[in-house]
């Protein structure tokens, strides 16, 4: 059975923003879980959780990879 997502279109600012939320929960999080449970564009999600994790904000688990 497929599912159908449609992607929502925000600023990149509120992406930011409601990403940063998601990773406040302190659960372990996968680029495709946040772009599926957020409604986003994949490609965007991964340039902001590196852009995330360049300024120390999040971090990436080695293990996770």
């Amino acid at each position: 059975e497929e599912k159908v997502t449609v992607l929502r279109e925000i600023s990149r600012e509120q992406a930011k923003q409601e990403i940063q939320q998601l990773f406040s929960s302190g659960r372990t999080l996968f680029y495709s879980d946040i772009a599926e449970e957020l409604r986003l564009d994949l490609e965007l999600v991964v340039d902001i959780c590196r852009e995330l994790q360049g300024s120390g904000e999040v971090k990436i688990d080695e293990s996770a990879l």
